[in-house]
């Protein structure tokens, strides 16, 4: 269960080739009837209000596994056991898997569960 580390925020090169492990732990919760995609090395983009990261199992079809996406702005955000869910306007629900590491003074921000 514990994820392997290269440097602070990084996964070892070998695991990012396939599904991260965070991922496929959040695909476990049985949120997945709802969740539209999982983001891995997740920020929320303070300036325009929505999530920037790597998606896995986005479910309609417009991202395939591993594509950097941007969400539409964000409505409302919760955590459910241990994890962040965000709902958009445009109505997807992400699940974050993972927060990416960001500087302090900059336009994104990340939370930890």
């Amino acid at each position: 269960m514990d994820d392997q580390w290269d440097e602070p925020g990084r996964q070892r090169a070998a695991a990012a080739c396939g599904e991260p492990e965070c991922v496929t732990r959040a695909r476990a919760t049985g949120f997945a009837s709802l969740v539209t995609g999982y983001l891995y090395h997740t920020a929320i983009d303070l300036h325009l209000g929505c999530l920037v990261g790597i998606v896995y199992g986005e479910r309609r079809g417009r991202f395939e596994d591993s594509a950097v996406i941007r969400s539409s702005r964000l409505e409302g955000g919760w955590e459910q056991e241990g994890f962040r869910l965000y709902r958009t306007v445009n109505g997807s629900l992400y699940f974050v898997c993972d927060w990416a590491s960001v500087e302090l003074n900059s336009r994104f921000a990340t939370f930890s569960c």
